[in-house]
């Protein structure tokens, strides 16, 4: 509980939580409390958004777990781990020979599941994975489905900001939409000062700052600094 409360406010403290929490579930040898725990670490090693070289060694952990037995104790663990491991693989290990087969079972999770923070989770860095990497189809439908996901009120204010990354980048990387973009950006940062959620907003900026680069309209980025 600790873990998550921390998560939209203080990533790192967060994943120190889940560590710790992993460690005593794997003393105990206890599968389900380590794949409930472990998915959470490589979540706020990517809101921390500092190393993920951190992925490297979370990666490798999961792979021994599921060497030794590749059974899950349930569908929802099943999903979690397809979530965490493709997001750890998306950021980090875009080589690793197993990344297409974890994609499709993020994608498949992302049609399928009724989990609205968990598709979040699992699209955000699915759509963001295919932007960069030119698949611009791939990404606009992941996309499609997350904005359908977003429609419900239980989704967290840290997914719904998290969700105007790929949108932002979708705006001006493949659609040329640069007001669409600021408008995004600016909703997301209005929605941060209201919660006090901020843990994305340099992010955000740097994708005002890249609309305004592309388009060649740079009064946004002389509005947020003055003096530059």
């Amino acid at each position: 509980c600790k873990g998550i409360s921390l998560l939209p406010f203080n990533p790192s403290e967060s994943r120190n939580n889940f560590e710790k929490a992993f460690e005593l579930f794997r003393i105990r040898d206890d599968r389900a409390g380590m794949f409930l725990s472990w998915p959470f670490i490589v979540y706020s090693t990517m809101q921390e958004g500092e190393d993920y070289s951190l992925m490297d060694n979370q990666i490798s952990l999961l792979e021994d777990i599921l060497r030794e037995n590749p059974l899950f104790p349930s569908e929802e663990l099943r999903d979690r781990i397809t979530m965490g491991m493709f997001t750890s693989l998306g950021l980090r290990q875009t080589y690793h020979p197993d990344i297409s087969l974890w994609e499709g079972r993020a994608f498949e999770l992302l049609e399928r599941s009724c989990d609205q923070n968990l598709c979040l989770e699992t699209g955000i860095p699915l759509s963001i994975y295919h932007l960069w990497h030119g698949n611009f189809d791939r990404a606009k439908l992941a996309l499609n489905i997350l904005r359908e996901k977003t429609l419900s009120p239980v989704a967290s204010t840290l997914a719904i900001i998290t969700l105007k990354i790929p949108e932002a980048i979708y705006d001006w990387l493949v659609s040329a939409s640069h007001d669409s973009c600021l408008g995004r950006v600016s909703n997301a940062l209005k929605l941060a000062e209201d919660t006090g959620v901020h843990i994305w907003d340099h992010n955000l900026l740097c994708h005002i700052i890249a609309s305004s680069l592309s388009s060649g309209d740079m009064k946004p980025v002389i509005f947020m600094y003055p003096d530059s």
